[in-house]
């Protein structure tokens, strides 16, 4: 994902993940990544992976093994909407 630096929106629901990091994509304003093996702490990381400042951003998340364990604050006070 790092070299793509220009997404707006990224659906990978429904794969094995384990890791996601989408720092280097500040464009994103869609992420759907529900139905994977993100754990409470790949979740965590991923929210920190975020940029600042979002406005009208959505995520889903839905189905990972960590989505009821993780700080949904992190990407909520960065101005993110998450759906579970």
């Amino acid at each position: 994902m790092s070299k793509n630096t220009e997404l707006t929106a990224l659906y990978c629901e429904n794969n094995q993940l384990t890791n996601l990091i989408v720092s280097n994509n500040a464009p994103l304003k869609e992420l759907s990544c529900g139905n994977n093996q993100l754990s409470t702490t790949a979740l965590n990381t991923l929210f920190n992976s975020l940029n600042n400042n979002a406005v009208d951003k959505v995520m889903w998340i839905g189905g990972n093994p960590g989505t009821d364990y993780c700080t949904l604050s992190i990407a909520k006070d960065k101005g993110w909407t998450v759906y579970k």
